[in-house]
């Protein structure tokens, strides 16, 4: 009887746990914040703005991404399947070391019920039950793959924006 208690005990000990810490992901790059913050604006804005996500199973998915946007200090990504609203990222820039370093940080929270509607059908549909702590602990790679990119000057920033 206890083996069978062991499952449930330790899946809800993890998920307490990450609710707790990992309620945002964060990476230092270094590079001064307005240089960040002017980098992935850029890379937004070379990311196309809509489309149709393919997936192996399922009917295929039309997505656009909008950014709403605190010049040097933070921007929000909102994602949207069909018009609905899935998710947002919110990415803030805080210097540190003196300024010379960025702190980023990321957070993500998601609308799992327009997640699992709008992806029904396909593989990616299990994704509307994942909490939000979960998506910015997965989010994590993503943040530190931008922080290296950035450092070895692989994306370019535009001083305009």
């Amino acid at each position: 009887m206890k083996m069978f208690l062991i499952g449930p005990a330790l899946l809800g000990a993890a998920h307490v746990a990450g609710s707790i810490f990992a309620d945002d992901t964060r990476e230092i790059v270094r590079q001064r914040p307005a240089f960040v913050y002017s980098t992935v604006s850029q890379a937004l804005a070379n990311t196309p703005e809509s489309g149709t996500m393919e997936f192996e199973s399922g009917p295929p998915v039309p997505y656009s991404i909008s950014v709403d946007r605190n010049p040097g200090r933070n921007m929000v990504i909102h994602v949207k399947f069909n018009g609905r609203e899935a998710g947002q990222i919110d990415l803030r820039f805080l210097p540190e070391n003196g300024g010379k370093e960025t702190l980023m940080i990321a957070r993500v929270e998601s609308d799992g019920k327009v997640v699992r509607e709008e992806l029904a059908g396909t593989e990616k549909a299990k994704l509307g039950y994942a909490p939000d702590w979960l998506l910015t602990f997965a989010f994590g790679r993503s943040l530190r793959e931008t922080a290296q990119e950035i450092e070895r000057g692989a994306i370019k920033a535009n001083p305009t924006i």
